[in-house]
């Protein structure tokens, strides 16, 4: 179909590169996602019972390359325009490529927690608390500070063939631009970046055996000239801005309408965090929390948790329950359930800890059980815990950026299920707005876009659901709370 370039039919193109899947989808100058056009491609990394997760780069290269050709196979069909492309993936992931552009290693998941015990070295060896106020992050297996300084143990060969260290975003727009070169977001969350300056930590880098000419150049512009091979292969991107990745975490922000302080996104997802933007620099942090960019002017602030759709679905298939988070049998067994009558108290930490206390060798527990337990009564209980460690942030979070007007939540958790929503408000004591968009992370990446673009015609839609908390369960819960908070204290304290 023959394309009016002075129509209306304007799209921004939104890659989101998360945990489990690639999307591919559009949006329109309104932020509203154009449907019939969305791509979405599965796919696993590799794990093992030593904290292996890790796939190969260029398979999930490859994976997001056909996503996109199915994509623009979809839009060739339509009358629009593409003016431009965003892109969000997952922070921290690591890959190591030498000077013929060949991956040394393979890309190393977030919840990767084998170079758990080079955090540990780092915090006997350097000074953890004024290192989080430079670089907003702690020492933990997450970050680049130890995955690096691991695989350098591990293979003392990279020293000398690593040409860059990347992230999956800085790889991708090499294969496809050619340039090295990363973002103030994707540079902020990995442990070796000056939060004050918006530059490389040198000083740390050199201590880790981290050269400084090995990390990528930060940049905050976009590239237009993709290389030959993908030029020829997509014309609808060849000669657009593609604007460098930012972190999945920065976009579901964005894309749930949460812009500043007046409303924190609480993500529940494979796994779970609670996050604000702010335009203030100089935040201290505590212990707790992290703090990466969105960009140059706009810091995000919060705290994560490895295991919150994970966990339930690791406690179904476990306790043979129902397979279908929304099965309405499984949500209304739940919800019989009288709070905390089961008496049970679970440590969700399947994956190890991150806030508030980053304990890498965390593991998951169930404290309580009897011979009158039910598997039912364990996975509500594994629902609350999950309630529960997002009350841990938020209290932090109040106390650090204050009070917010809403709670906006996003994830398919919380699509899913609606025990788990009730639940969280519950606890929290709040309403619970859920988001209507169910694509959040690719729609901030697109609103970046527009944004910088200056064709932003931003229009909100009302709540997908709302829920209030009920005051007499939040009672029992805030006993519920300071019991699972004493077991908490004493695995923190293990640290």
């Amino acid at each position: 179909m023959q394309r009016d370039d002075t129509s209306k039919n304007l799209l921004v193109c939104a890659i989101d590169i998360g945990t489990s899947s690639i999307r591919v989808s559009a949006f329109n100058q309104n932020g509203q996602e154009v449907k019939n056009l969305f791509v979405q491609t599965f796919y696993q990394m590799e794990i093992d019972l030593i904290g292996k997760v890790e796939i190969s780069v260029e398979e999930l290269f490859t994976k997001t390359i056909k996503s996109i050709d199915q994509f623009l196979n979809k839009v060739a069909k339509e009358n629009y325009l593409l003016i431009g492309v965003g892109l969000s993936t997952i922070w921290h992931s690591l890959v190591a490529i030498d000077s013929k552009a060949n991956a040394l290693t393979p890309l190393i998941s977030w919840n990767d927690t084998r170079s758990r015990d080079f955090a540990k070295r780092l915090r006997e060896t350097l000074d953890e608390l004024s290192l989080h106020q430079t670089t907003g992050c702690r020492f933990h297996s997450s970050y680049w500070s130890a995955k690096i300084p691991w695989l350098l143990s591990i293979n003392p060969r990279l020293e000398k063939q690593v040409k860059y260290w990347l992230s999956f975003g800085d790889y991708l727009f090499f294969r496809l631009f050619g340039e090295i070169v990363t973002s103030v977001s994707l540079a902020s969350a990995t442990g070796l970046f000056n939060r004050y300056n918006l530059k490389w930590n040198e000083e740390l880098s050199q201590r880790l055996s981290i050269k400084p000419n090995q990390l990528p150049p930060i940049s905050e512009s976009p590239l237009s000239n993709l290389v030959s091979e993908f030029s020829s292969r997509w014309p609808q991107l060849a000669n657009i801005p593609w604007h460098l990745a930012i972190g999945d975490g920065a976009c579901n922000n964005l894309g749930s309408d949460c812009f500043d302080e007046k409303n924190f996104a609480i993500m529940v997802g494979t796994s779970g965090a609670i996050r604000v933007i702010t335009r203030e620099k100089n935040i201290a942090l505590p212990s707790g929390l992290w703090s990466y960019s969105v960009e140059n002017e706009r810091k995000i602030v919060g705290g994560a948790i490895s295991n919150a759709g994970n966990l339930f679905a690791w406690l179904k298939d476990t306790l043979n329950l129902p397979k279908e988070s929304s099965s309405q049998s499984l949500e209304q067994a739940l919800r019989e359930i009288k709070t905390d009558s089961h008496n049970l108290t679970v440590l969700p930490f399947l994956s190890g800890e991150r806030s508030l206390g980053w304990h890498n060798e965390a593991k998951a527990a169930i404290l309580g059980l009897q011979l009158s337990s039910k598997p039912i009564e364990v996975l509500r209980a594994g629902l609350e815990s999950i309630a529960y460690q997002f009350l841990l942030i938020y209290l932090e979070m109040i106390k650090t950026v204050g009070t917010p007007q809403k709670l906006i939540a996003t994830g398919g958790g919380l699509y899913n299920s609606e025990i788990l929503g009730e639940i969280i408000a519950d606890v929290l004591g709040k309403e619970l707005f859920v988001s209507p968009y169910s694509e959040a992370s690719s729609r901030g990446a697109a609103l970046l876009v527009l944004e910088k673009l200056n064709v932003l015609e931003l229009k909100t839609s009302s709540f997908k659901k709302t829920y209030f908390p009920n005051l007499k369960n939040q009672e029992i819960y805030q006993k519920a709370f300071e019991r699972y908070q004493k077991y908490y204290k004493k695995l923190i304290e293990e640290n």
